[in-house]
């Protein structure tokens, strides 16, 4: 089965996601070179706008893989994340290599955009599945993920190498379809709480 095309744009209360250019690279070096930014990244961190341009359209972009630019309402890119790893026959997809500049934590934005995803993902698509994947040490999205709603699988142990050299655990979550209307349904909550502060 073919993976469909990417959308053009998913519009939530605060964040858009459009298809990530290697151009959005001047716009998310600052936050992309922030090491508490980029702590529990897979790759190396960019050193130069030239490097998180080459990552863009080297790693990021490419057949198979639905990069995103995180917009805020103004149109200011914020962040970035990806759909990768299709499995159009079994119904799944992989979210994540994600980040966000730190003056956007906490805000909503983060929430907004999973929100956008996991409903395309549904109810666009009719995929079954979404997973994720992160370093058994980073508390922060491990929290977030619970707090988001989805579900522990375990720990891989040793599964990834990190730039520099040292074998890393990765905890495994999912989230399925029919857990989608409550998922949704508390993204929801959060995000308004977030949009009516602001």
């Amino acid at each position: 089965m073919n993976i469909p095309a990417q959308p053009r744009l998913l519009e939530g209360q605060l964040v858009r996601l459009e298809p990530l250019l290697p151009e959005d690279a001047a716009d998310l070096f600052a936050s992309a070179s922030d090491p508490e930014v980029w702590r529990w990244k897979l790759v190396a961190m960019p050193a130069s706008e030239e490097d998180l341009r080459d990552l863009i359209q080297e790693v990021l972009i490419g057949p198979g893989r639905w990069p995103f630019a995180i917009r805020r309402a103004d149109g200011r890119v914020i962040g970035s994340t990806t759909l990768a790893n299709f499995d159009m026959q079994h119904g799944c997809v992989e979210m994540g290599f994600m980040w966000l500049e730190r003056a956007a934590w906490g805000q909503g934005c983060n929430e907004d955009t999973k929100r956008l995803l996991l409903r395309h993902c549904f109810e666009t698509v009719g995929l079954h599945r979404v997973e994720w994947q992160c370093d058994a040490r980073n508390e922060r999205s491990i929290a977030a993920l619970h707090r988001l709603g989805f579900g522990p699988e375990g720990v891989h142990r040793s599964r990834h190498v990190r730039p520099d050299g040292t074998r890393r655990d990765s905890q495994y979550f999912s989230q399925l379809r029919d857990e989608w209307p409550a998922c949704d349904a508390r993204l929801a909550q959060l995000v308004e709480t977030h949009s009516s502060s602001g």
